[in-house]
């Protein structure tokens, strides 16, 4: 059985990048203990965390906690941050070596499947010290951006969270070949307007009013990308208007 290191970034006195109210290191957290659920439900592994609650841990023992479980794979969950706001999408950085650059390939590829961000690749390098001081193949997953608004309002929801968890588990089945219980990623339909998350609900409002979406805002069917684009669409407009 697969023994998987989780690695919730940041935690503690260092919150990671931050945008307002929201700081990195809870994301990470929610992510990573999502994962641990669909590795040990879906994939049978064995997870072990460096963190499982907001503390500081150093890069350092970060790497101790993986090296000292013999693990077999070391995940970095991390948000990304950028000066320029319209920055997005979600990247898998590994070590420069092969297990780790194909691991971060497959994950790379169901994260995109999965979610629908904007696919920024696949990024070896060397100079991370939680990458190129573990003893087993390590990818970070940046899983978006914390400074763009859609990523922002996309990462808040819960829904969201799974579809990246579910995704990482599913590319580690796969660069392993381990068949898995449920191949769906999850895909919450939304049929009223009372269900629909916060920050689509007053999009969808204006569509529905507008006829641009057929239906009362009773009898929808609406899924989480649908969702996106009625919000990305509708701030487009404003912005010609204003």
């Amino acid at each position: 059985m697969y023994k998987i290191c989780i690695d919730p970034g940041h935690g503690g006195k260092d919150p990671g990048a931050v945008n307002g109210k929201y700081q990195e290191k809870n994301f990470n957290l929610d992510i990573a203990q999502k994962l641990a659920f669909f590795l040990e439900s879906e994939g049978g592994f064995k997870t072990t965390f460096t963190r499982t609650e907001d503390v500081y841990v150093s890069l350092d023992d970060r790497c101790k906690i993986a090296n000292q479980s013999k693990c077999d794979f070391f995940i970095s969950i991390h948000i990304n941050s950028a000066r320029d706001p319209s920055a997005n999408g979600i990247e898998t950085l590994c070590y420069e070596e092969f297990q780790s650059k194909n691991l971060a390939k497959y994950i790379q590829r169901t994260l995109i499947s999965a979610t629908g961000a904007r696919d920024r690749g696949v990024s070896p390098t060397n100079m991370l010290y939680v990458l190129n001081s573990t003893k087993m193949p390590a990818v970070l997953v940046e899983a978006g951006f914390i400074s763009n608004q859609d990523d922002l309002d996309w990462l808040m929801e819960d829904n969201y969270q799974n579809k990246i968890a579910v995704a990482i588990t599913l590319g580690i089945c796969d660069y392993l070949q381990i068949p898995t219980k449920n191949r769906v990623i999850l895909d919450k339909r939304y049929r009223k307007i009372d269900e629909i998350p916060e920050y689509a609900k007053e999009s969808v409002k204006k569509m529905c009013e507008q006829g641009a979406i057929k239906g009362n805002g009773d009898d929808l069917d609406l899924s989480e990308d649908m969702l996106r684009l009625i919000v990305i669409f509708d701030r487009y407009l404003n912005k010609k208007v204003n």
